[in-house]
């Protein structure tokens, strides 16, 4: 589920601590193993959950997503990162620390020892 995670693909997690992602909540099981098991056979709820706004989401995508080889498709993005920071992917591109290419930003070799800095960047505040 680790690259599913880092893409932000559905998955699902079984057992007791399992996550899974439905492709728009996130959910989490009890880490007990008698409160998962007894929740499961009583047929009541053993998870937490959670639905991540838009922004948050972006967020999530755009830091887990600069961290892998193919970088971040920005049309896969729940906002217009580009609309919204358009300024800050060129500044980037120009410092040779992003490139964007087929509507794909990804971190060069420079921009991966600065990471998180361009990723806190490029999020979005409520």
């Amino acid at each position: 589920h680790n690259r599913s995670y880092w893409t932000g693909t559905p998955y699902l997690g079984i057992g007791p601590s399992a996550h899974s992602f439905d492709g728009g909540t996130r959910r989490w099981n009890v880490a007990h193993n008698m409160r998962y098991v007894q929740g499961v056979e009583a047929g009541i709820r053993y998870w937490e959950e959670e639905t991540p706004s838009p922004q948050e989401r972006t967020n999530e995508l755009l830091l887990t997503g600069l961290r892998t080889a193919e970088g971040v498709v920005l049309s896969g993005l729940p906002v217009d990162v580009l609309r919204e920071h358009g300024d800050v992917i060129r500044r980037y591109v120009e410092q040779g620390q992003l490139v964007h290419t087929d509507g794909r930003i990804a971190l060069t070799r420079t921009g991966k020892h600065v990471a998180d800095r361009i990723a806190s960047d490029l999020f979005l505040v409520p």
